[in-house]
């Protein structure tokens, strides 16, 4: 297939696309900008039954600033099983205005993600890693981000619901990392009240703690925070002929505390 475009301002594009279905596709791509000369790439799309992804080139050496500027970008979706998935998004690029200077687009950081769901659980990890060292410096790197959740569940035939969830995060900021652990734990009695109104009452607890190098010495330091919180839901509706409507307002309060060590994180985190 040849796919040739011609934009008005000055702008040429010509693509050659192979395919060799149903599970891959490639197409070269050459175009021609007025103030930025001839630009190639090669794009190559896949699919099958466990996953799909593409990858994208582009390389242009600008006829103006004799600059040249380039993108290597990947994404790709894996389903290892029914209930686990892994995602990866990569995008390595010359500089970070490359992809709106050329394409329109939004730079976005790189990602591995693997995910699974089990009954009444969820578990991920995440690695967002820097991958372009010459304009991502001081970005803050999460190697790996480890999540797990419960869904809420009751307790036993009581009214009572449990809600959980913990994180623990290794960030990376150039030389300097830090280690945290959050996770939190809290008990609802939701219950009607006068036939329209919801009411949810919620106590819970908040708990952070930090591992991290201060001055060359190993530190490490907690937050606590206790917290009650008021959620009331109600529904007000009616019907007028042949129309009906539904309006469901609602009201929360939150309150918390705090509760911590003596530690304070280094300036450098805060930046």
């Amino acid at each position: 297939i040849l796919d040739i475009v011609i934009f008005p301002g000055g702008m040429f594009r010509q693509d050659i696309i192979f395919i060799a279905q149903p599970v891959f596709k490639a197409k070269l791509k050459l175009d021609y900008r007025e103030k930025k000369g001839w630009g190639e790439g090669l794009d190559v799309f896949y699919e099958s039954k466990a996953g799909e992804g593409e990858i994208n080139t582009y390389y242009v050496k600008e006829a103006d600033t004799k600059e040249e500027r380039w993108t290597l970008r990947l994404r790709h979706r894996h389903s290892l099983s029914e209930s686990t998935d892994l995602k990866v998004r990569l995008d390595r690029l010359s500089d970070k205005n490359f992809l709106d200077d050329y394409f329109g687009e939004e730079y976005k950081t790189s990602y591995l993600y693997l995910g699974h769901r089990g009954s009444g659980y969820n578990v991920a990890v995440l690695a967002e890693p820097s991958v372009n060292p010459d304009f991502e410096r001081g970005f803050i790197e999460r190697l790996p981000q480890i999540r797990q959740n419960l869904e809420l569940r009751r307790l036993g035939k009581s009214g009572f619901y449990l809600g959980q969830a913990a994180e623990v995060t290794n960030f990376r900021k150039e030389d300097k990392n830090i280690v945290r652990a959050d996770s939190f734990l809290d008990l609802s009695y939701p219950f009607t009240a006068l036939k329209y109104f919801r009411l949810r009452p919620k106590l819970g607890y908040h708990l952070f703690r930090y591992w991290y190098t201060k001055d060359h010495k190993k530190e490490e330091g907690y937050r606590g925070m206790p917290y009650q919180e008021l959620g009331l839901f109600f529904r007000i509706g009616g019907k007028f002929g042949n129309y009906s409507h539904t309006v469901r307002p609602s009201l929360s309060y939150y309150h918390s505390s705090e509760i911590k060590s003596d530690f304070s994180l280094c300036r450098y985190w805060m930046r």
